[in-house]
């Protein structure tokens, strides 16, 4: 849990400044604009955060999606690295809402988290918990006026 984290956020963090260069824009998280000094709002939040983002995001983009993929293309090492990427670019779509530095930012975070999944032998829990907690602390840091929308 702790190892996905780091590196996440350091690949991420890493990639965002560098994102933001190329797209000349910063990330776009006009739809957390309620969420400074909001805690009951923050608090609204977390219950979902944890059930939809967490737990269904990784459901469905790491245990359906990127095992589907993978059996799909005939479940050898190559297959499983395939279904990697396909799953992180599917991931990293999804988020495009929040414009093409977070999109792929969280592309990225989506690598990471397929190779996490095939790292721990294909068990979701672990990056239940590793993406519930990530998110928790962007929340709690948007919340607290720590982290720019």
């Amino acid at each position: 849990v702790a190892g996905t984290m780091v590196i996440d956020t350091l690949l991420v963090g890493a990639a965002q400044p560098i994102l933001a260069g190329l797209f000349g824009e910063p990330p776009q998280l006009a739809r957390f604009s309620a969420l400074p000094g909001n805690v009951p709002l923050l608090l609204l939040l977390l219950p979902l955060v944890w059930l939809v983002a967490a737990f269904g995001e990784e459901f469905f983009f790491r245990g359906l999606l990127l095992t589907a993929v993978a059996e799909l293309l005939g479940g050898s090492r190559l297959a499983w690295a395939l279904a990697v990427v396909v799953q992180a670019a599917a991931f990293g779509l999804v988020h495009a809402y929040q414009g093409p530095v977070q999109a792929i930012a969280i592309g990225i975070g989506g690598l990471v988290y397929g190779a996490a999944f095939l790292y721990a032998g294909r068990n979701l829990w672990p990056l239940v918990l590793a993406h519930g907690i990530n998110n928790t602390l962007g929340l709690s840091l948007l919340t607290a006026g720590l982290m720019e929308r």
